[in-house]
């Protein structure tokens, strides 16, 4: 059988390899809790749950769900543990009350609010704007934030979210030796004790791509990706705007001490408190000529009244058409009083992106067999008979004249293949030349063909998938000397980065991963 391929305009998508590590299993036992609103019910996300073990402060965070989990063997050696979120009252709760089998529910109760002025009255003469507060705030930054080495464990995690369901997920314990805010953040070395990609939940090879923006694959619509900042970690860093106030952080906010205030109109909702400390509550919008008509930005502040410290920045962009407005990226990130500085307690960042459709139904292969003149046509999963059959769903041209069809057979398959041929026989016997030359001058086309689940062929669609990156700090440390071969590799994403536990300087056994709580 004498057969040859040629060239066609279809678009062959590209299989990219992902090389697995082994799922690493996390044993111990869990204390498993949920943090909601008493009144609502709803999740309380981002929490934060203080500890106390061998004299010293440890903390974790709750994640979006509200969910956490403590190891159970802290039971042994602590009392109580102390919730705090900005808008609800603190709570201590006794660990003995804690279930070790079921998931226990811890309500919360929201602070009193104070409506507020639309300006509050300021020390000196005069009053003081919303606007004016969030500039106040930018300009104490040096004043408020550690200017000295501030060492810090912590978990982090990334995943992303498909129907609300937790997939790709891994996650660290790292070490992040910040040398404090007078220092380039971009020069912060980190070391990695522990990592793992959880095969506890869905993984899907498909999403796990890196982005490649322009050319379709793998994208988040209306913004292109930067590369700078280095791998996954060093990235969500950079987007901390507080840390980073003098170099870009994210768009619209950009350098947040030159750029922030001008890109940004101000208002002052209400007093918040955080325990006994009571918070401005500043929202704003971005400004229409900054983002341009096809973005749009907006977010809160909570601010401290006299010393103006920035808690908390909620920042989120959005892509705005016609009919709908769709959520590009969102950043939370807090900071909180844990010495006479404030220190970081967590920073998450979401991205919405899409990828091409793997399930989309196309053409892989076009064979021109010789012997029986006849083009055998791979589709990657069963065509629907009577679309497949019909004709005039195929266009086969040699130097633009038209190739005329004697009749089309497609082999009687019940099951679904993963690719499945049919033989479009001509009428019209093609010159015996060259493969390579009569390759140039033929040209194909598909169109009205459908699978099975009444896809069209070459049809390309995308599936929208939510991406998080996130990291919780569980305790500052004691600024220590690590050789460079302790610290991670920027240039390389963490799973390169990791040769097995480490325990370097610190009883890593101390920390632990937060992994999200599976849904039923």
């Amino acid at each position: 059988m004498s057969s040859m391929k040629f060239r066609t305009s279809i678009l062959l998508s590209l299989c990219m390899i992902i090389i697995n590590l082994d799922a690493y299993s996390q044993e111990e036992l869990t204390i498993k809790g949920k943090i909601v609103d008493r009144k609502s019910g709803n999740p309380v996300p981002f929490a934060t749950i203080r500890l106390r073990s061998h004299q010293e402060m440890l903390g974790v965070i709750s994640n979006g769900d509200g969910d956490f989990q403590i190891p159970v063997r802290y039971k042994q050696i602590l009392d109580t543990i102390k919730i705090s979120c900005i808008g609800y009252l603190s709570k201590k709760v006794l660990i003995d009350q804690l279930s070790e089998v079921e998931l226990n529910i811890i309500k919360l109760d929201e602070s009193v609010r104070q409506l507020a002025e639309v300006v509050i009255k300021a020390k000196h003469k005069g009053r003081i704007t919303a606007r004016q507060i969030v500039s106040t705030a930018i300009e104490n930054i040096s004043y408020n934030y550690p200017t000295s080495a501030s060492p810090y464990i912590a978990y982090y995690r990334d995943y992303q979210l498909e129907a609300k369901q937790y997939i790709n997920l891994n996650e660290a314990i790292v070490e992040i030796f910040d040398e404090g805010f007078d220092t380039d953040d971009q020069a912060t070395m980190a070391s990695l004790y522990d990592y793992r990609r959880n095969g506890e939940f869905k993984r899907d090879s498909s999403t796990e791509i890196a982005y490649d923006n322009s050319k379709g694959n793998k994208f988040i619509p209306g913004a292109i990706l930067s590369p700078f900042g280095g791998n996954e970690l060093a990235i969500l860093r950079t987007h901390d705007a507080i840390r980073n106030s003098k170099r870009f952080s994210f768009s619209y906010v950009n350098e947040l001490d030159k750029d922030f205030i001008n890109n940004h109109f101000f208002k002052l909702i209400e007093t918040i408190y955080l325990n006994d400390t009571p918070l401005y509550h500043v929202s704003f919008n971005s400004k229409p000529e900054v983002t341009g008509i096809g973005n749009f930005a907006k977010g809160d502040l909570y601010i401290e009244h006299g010393n103006y410290a920035i808690h908390k920045l909620e920042y989120s962009t959005y892509e705005k058409k016609k009919l709908e407005t769709k959520l590009l990226y969102n950043i939370q990130l807090e900071y909180a009083r844990a010495t006479p500085a404030m220190q970081l307690n967590y920073i998450s960042f979401s991205n919405f992106f899409k990828i091409k459709n793997p399930l989309d139904f196309k053409v892989v292969d076009i064979l021109l067999n010789r012997d029986i003149n006849a083009f055998v046509i791979t589709f990657n999963h069963n065509p629907d008979r009577q679309s497949a059959l019909d004709s005039k769903h195929y266009d086969f041209r040699l130097d633009n004249k038209k190739l005329e069809i004697d009749r089309i057979v497609m082999p009687d398959r019940r099951d679904k293949a993963k690719e499945v041929a049919v033989y479009v026989y001509l009428l019209n016997n093609l010159p015996n030349e060259n493969p390579s030359l009569l390759a140039s001058r033929l040209k194909a086309d598909f169109k009205g063909i459908k699978d099975t689940d009444g896809r069209e062929v070459n049809e390309i669609t995308f599936i929208p998938v939510n991406q998080f990156r996130e990291l919780f700090v569980q305790k500052f440390t004691q600024s220590i000397e690590l050789p460079d071969s302790s610290f991670i590799r920027k240039d390389e994403p963490l799973s390169k980065n990791y040769r097995g536990h480490k325990s370097i300087n610190h009883e890593i056994s101390n920390y632990w991963m937060n992994t999200p709580l599976k849904k039923e």
